[in-house]
């Protein structure tokens, strides 16, 4: 399980499809597995949290995006076998161009959906140091998102989240697990 020779005790995945992948792979019998929530989710009831609710702003619609291989709706290269038979620098090539593009399908989209209601940030704040990351959610009018932390804090600080596809069907997963039984402002991005 380890190359560090460190002793893995446990391994917990978020949401159903990943437990029952994780229950397949044949891990030793002394290592427990099994289904929990996102940790993040310990904050939901939070003092943090509760603070930063009540201090929320609108002043943008923020647009937080991946730009990796995540964040393309299919892990599918579109040409196929065909992909095999190029130079591994032409591949990546290829691939990038197809996660820049799904990436800006999503940014299109929220253009289109909020016009000029508020002013546009297009920001990966996961990426941020987390009081930054909190800042710029809670002053967000409304969330997009295929960012799986972003999400949740957005949903958390009770923002109208869009919450769009990603390649490995993450966010829905979590969003099934954790979300389906509660009163959580998601609304489906594309």
């Amino acid at each position: 399980i380890c190359q560090s020779g460190a002793r893995v005790a446990a391994l917990f995945a978020r949401d159903p499809r990943s437990y029952a992948l994780l229950q397949a792979c044949g891990l030793p019998g002394d290592v427990t597995t099994g289904l929990s929530h996102d940790p993040a989710l310990y904050l939901r009831d939070s003092e943090l949290v509760h603070v930063h609710r009540q201090v929320a702003t609108n002043d943008f619609v923020l647009a937080a995006f991946r730009d990796d291989l995540e964040g393309a709706r299919s892990r599918r290269v579109p040409w196929g076998r065909w992909t095999g038979l190029m130079p591994a620098y032409v591949q990546k090539k290829v691939e990038g161009h197809g996660r820049r593009v799904c990436r800006q399908s999503k940014i299109d989209h929220v253009v289109r959906r909020t016009r000029s209601t508020r002013p546009l940030r297009i920001c990966d704040v996961s990426n941020y140091p987390f009081p930054y990351f909190l800042e710029t959610i809670r002053s967000a009018q409304e969330v997009h998102t295929d960012r799986l932390h972003v999400m949740l804090m957005a949903a958390m600080l009770g923002k109208p989240t869009f919450a769009y596809t990603t390649a490995f069907g993450k966010l829905e997963a979590v969003y099934e697990q954790d979300f389906c039984d509660c009163s959580y402002g998601f609304r489906s991005g594309r």
